[in-house]
């Protein structure tokens, strides 16, 4: 009789049901960090979805909207605020993306200064350095 060997290995599934897995385990981890929208990405789509809400008179000003979401008026108008970056600059924010076990990318606060700044260019010339030293180490 000849004897026979397998390696086998377990792996979790998403949902935490074990699988069984013949051959030497996989060098690349089967479980990837999941992706999400960073934090920016979702107050920017909160802040339209204010702005159209106020725009269209289903909320009468963002002291309704603000009351409605359980926050301050000045929370609110932070928020809003937000529109109030280039296009480009908010399309770029909308993007941003946040894997789990790491840090958000950028934080609102970063960019309240850069609201602040009526020029787009101006905005695009402080954004893209703010990104320049956030990749530095």
């Amino acid at each position: 009789m000849t004897a026979m060997t397998y390696e086998v290995h377990f792996t979790a599934s998403r949902h935490g049901r074990k699988e069984l897995r013949e051959g030497p385990e996989p060098a690349v981890p089967l479980v990837v960090a999941e992706a999400r929208p960073a934090r920016v990405a979702r107050l920017i789509a909160l802040a339209h979805r204010i702005e159209r809400l106020v725009r269209s008179g289903d909320l009468r000003d963002y002291a309704q909207a603000a009351r409605a979401a359980g926050i301050t008026r000045a929370r609110a108008s932070q928020i809003v605020d937000l529109t109030l970056l280039a296009p480009d600059l908010q399309e770029r924010l909308l993007l941003m993306e946040r894997r789990d076990g790491e840090p958000e990318p950028l934080g609102e606060q970063d960019l309240r200064p850069i609201v602040r700044m009526p020029d787009w260019a101006e905005q695009r010339r402080v954004f893209e350095s703010l990104m320049k030293s956030r990749q530095s180490p």
